[in-house]
């Protein structure tokens, strides 16, 4: 088994003494490398004449030791090992269903372990892989990490002014057509409110019978 680097200059890496041999693995290899291989039959002393050339690049190393770790109700930060000193840069991609992965960023930087995701939505789970990447060339993805982002700011207010937690699965249960419009009842018979986002952004609030119950929701 014969190997160059460059095409020209071949070298033996390796001896088969099996005459059946049809396979052979060079574990010796380097990541993001491009290397020719010819393989020679041989008897005693003689040789055959070398194969025809193969070629083959081998893939850059992947990140591992990926975590995903929720920060606050905007963003969830990331961190993994950087296993190849040959990369240029990592690419993060994220799932919300664990299984459709898209590219939600790319880092250009060689030596990147870490990660901030700015773009989550409290109450909702999100899955994430790194790869790195060099010229023409790409590592396999890390193994997932997930991040469930807890809402932690949903609180409402009774007519007497004590305040109310609202449970980020509470809310879930309670959501409407679209996710736009939400309903709770605070512990008061009649303290019934509706809420929802305008579209500017803002938060119009209606409120239920004859209760004045205030309630904004940070979602």
């Amino acid at each position: 088994m014969l190997r160059a680097t460059d095409g020209t200059h071949f070298s033996q890496v390796a001896q088969i003494t099996s005459g059946k041999t049809l396979s052979y693995t060079d574990a010796t290899a380097a990541t993001n490398t491009s290397y020719q291989y010819e393989v020679q039959a041989y008897s005693g002393t003689n040789t055959s004449l070398a194969s025809n050339v193969t070629i083959v690049k081998t893939p850059l190393a992947a990140p591992t030791a990926l975590t995903a770790t929720a920060q606050s109700r905007t963003s969830v930060q990331l961190n993994w090992t950087d296993n190849d000193s040959s990369a240029t840069g990592y690419t993060v991609l994220r799932a919300t269903d664990g299984v459709h992965f898209s590219q939600l960023g790319t880092i250009s930087s060689s030596n990147a372990t870490t990660y901030t995701d700015s773009t989550v939505v409290s109450g909702h789970s999100y899955s994430y892989e790194v790869n790195a990447f060099a010229t023409g060339n790409v590592s396999a993805v890390s193994a997932v990490a997930s991040a469930d982002h807890a809402a932690g700011g949903a609180l409402g207010f009774d007519r007497d002014g004590a305040i109310q937690q609202l449970s980020p699965a509470w809310l879930d249960g309670q959501r409407f057509v679209r996710n736009r419009l939400l309903r709770a009842a605070l512990k008061r018979r009649h303290a019934l409110y509706a809420a929802h986002k305008d579209h500017d952004g803002g938060c119009e609030q209606l409120y239920g019978q004859d209760d004045r119950v205030a309630a904004e929701l940070f979602i």
